[in-house]
């Protein structure tokens, strides 16, 4: 018996679901597809990224293409072929492509943005910095990030948490970007993620 996918619980949703709607840009939701193993991970459109580009900013070394759904098995490109069609389709689950990556370095790492840059950060996210966590502001000429234990949109309570908090010492040595798979910044933070919890 195989081993589970690990992206099975994103990639199956209980039943079918409509055709997704294309923009010019792609589809809102979908999944980014490697066309040389069929290798897949999911990617959505943001205010200031298409789907499309995520998909190519997350694997820059690989021929990709976007298939809209919440569904994999019925993932439909924007010509109306599917992903279950793909000649390589769940290639990746039974063997490795030689030379096949989306980072240039293995096959299943995807490649790093640099966080200045990084598309899904909204106000309030926290990321590691290398002395400190940081929040992100918002876009603002370079002035993106400041020591979460001074973000004015924290409570008082989660600003104090957070300055009791330190860096590791591999954080400190790695530069600022995050990856699409559960790391944002260069820490797994993802409770601190999207700001204080809910109270």
């Amino acid at each position: 018996a195989r081993a589970p996918d690990p992206l099975d619980s994103m990639a199956k949703a209980p039943n079918p679901v409509p055709a997704p709607r294309w923009n010019e840009a792609g589809p809102a939701r979908g999944f980014c597809v490697r066309t040389c193993d069929g290798f897949y991970f999911p990617v959505q459109a943001y205010r200031s990224a298409s789907s499309g580009d995520m998909c190519r900013a997350f694997c820059p070394a690989g021929a990709v293409r976007v298939y809209g759904s919440s569904n994999i098995d019925y993932a439909v490109a924007r010509d109306g072929s599917r992903y279950a069609d793909l000649d390589k389709a769940y290639l990746y689950r039974k063997r490795t492509v030689a030379g096949c990556t989306c980072n240039g370095r293995n096959q299943f790492g995807l490649a790093h943005i640099a966080i200045g840059s990084d598309p899904t950060l909204r106000p309030g996210d926290v990321v590691a910095g290398r002395n400190e966590l940081l929040a992100f502001t918002g876009r603002n000429g370079g002035t993106d990030f400041t020591p979460a234990a001074s973000y004015p949109g924290f409570p008082p309570a989660y600003r104090a948490q957070l300055s009791s908090m330190q860096v590791s010492r591999s954080v400190r040595d790695e530069p600022l970007t995050t990856s699409s798979l559960g790391r944002q910044g260069t820490a797994d933070n993802s409770a601190l993620h999207n700001g204080p919890p809910a109270r």
